[in-house]
C-alpha cells in the first residue's frame, strides 16, 4: 500500500468513524476501479490496478471520488431532494461529470 493509498483511507475514516476497514477498502476499489476505466478507455491498454503509480494528484481524485461514492450511497437514483431547506441534487450519472472530466484523457482529430 503506498503512502498516498494510506492518507486516502485516514482521511475517509477520520470523516466517516462508522466505516469498517472492509467498507473503506470497498470504496477505494470502486473509485479507483473509476480511475482506471476513465483514465485507459481502451480495454487493450488498461494498466493492472496495482501497476499505476499513485501520486498526489492521483489520491485526491480518488478521495474525490470515495467521498461521491459515499455521499450517495442509499440515493444512487435520486437526481434531487429536498428537506428542511436544504437540497442536493445529482447528476443523471453514476458519477459526478466534473470528477469524470478531470481525468478523462483528451484527444482531437488531426486535420
Amino acid at each position: 500500500m503506498s503512502q498516498y493509498e494510506s492518507a486516502v483511507k485516514a482521511q475517509i475514516r477520520a470523516k466517516y468513524e462508522y466505516l469498517t476497514d472492509d467498507d473503506i477498502d470497498t470504496c477505494y476499489n470502486m473509485a479507483l476501479h473509476d480511475f482506471v476505466r476513465l483514465s485507459y478507455p481502451s480495454e487493450s491498454k488498461r494498466p493492472d490496478p496495482q501497476s499505476i503509480d499513485i501520486d498526489f494528484m492521483t489520491s485526491q481524485w480518488l478521495y474525490a471520488r470515495m467521498l461521491d461514492i459515499l455521499d450517495r450511497a442509499g440515493g444512487t437514483n435520486v437526481t434531487a431532494y429536498r428537506e428542511n431547506g436544504v437540497s442536493w441534487t445529482y447528476a443523471n450519472s453514476y458519477i459526478d461529470p466534473t470528477l469524470a472530466l478531470q481525468i478523462m484523457p483528451k484527444g482531437r482529430v488531426p486535420r
